[in-house]
């Protein structure tokens, strides 16, 4: 499959995205731009495991490695730019132990998800499987949002920038970076419960406003 997407490949040119989206003049070209792609498909393209970019990561190397096949994935589908994580290897395996910290232990976080369960796909397999809550989750009051391990924002912002750093500087030449399509509604609902968000648009928006 590989090969044969690489006879049609073109030229990253993040100038050409940017001035589409900008609308200050018609490209060559629509240029390529979407939420994201799902590791099964950038896997199947690269020729690798179709678990590949959901493995836990062991190493800084092997974080290299898998954004290095991010942009590889990006630049031989024809996109002007490739979606990275701002994080690097060691701020992606704090994230990761804080959230299970966060959402595996205790009353909250047991109401994290609906179901969860080992993945037993031979070929998919991304080593477990859970479903958001769709009634009450993680904070469904006052006392769960103060009991809640916030982050700081400071430190948030201090840690997230090391992983850009390297993708600007290993990216193909044209090649632009979109760090995130960021979500604003979703993380709430998650956190919340999508029932109980909207319950509590009503019952207590002062915590919906707290949350956001």
């Amino acid at each position: 499959m590989l090969g044969k997407i690489r006879k049609e490949k073109t030229q990253p040119d993040s100038e050409r995205l940017r001035r589409a989206l900008s609308r200050s003049e018609v490209p060559d070209r629509v240029p390529f731009m979407e939420l994201f792609a799902d590791g099964e498909i950038m896997a199947a393209v690269l020729g690798k495991p179709l678990n590949y970019f959901y493995k836990e990561l062991r190493s800084e190397r092997e974080w290299e490695e898998r954004t290095l096949s991010l942009m590889e994935f990006y630049e031989t589908l024809g996109y002007d730019y490739v979606r990275v994580d701002t994080r690097d290897y060691e701020t992606t395996v704090k994230q990761s132990q804080y959230e299970k910290e966060q959402l595996a232990l205790g009353e909250m976080g047991s109401r994290a998800y609906m179901y969860r369960t080992a993945d037993v796909s031979p070929d998919l397999n991304r080593g477990e499987r859970a479903w958001a809550n769709e009634h009450t989750g993680v904070i469904a009051n006052w006392e769960d949002f103060k009991k809640f391990k916030w982050e700081d924002p400071e430190d948030i912002a201090e840690e997230s920038i090391a992983g850009l750093e390297w993708a600007c500087d290993h990216a193909p030449p044209g090649m632009g970076i979109v760090t995130a399509a960021g979500t604003v509604l979703e993380p709430v609902m998650w956190l919340m419960g999508i029932k109980n968000f909207y319950l509590s648009l009503y019952k207590q928006p002062d915590l919906v406003e707290a949350m956001f």
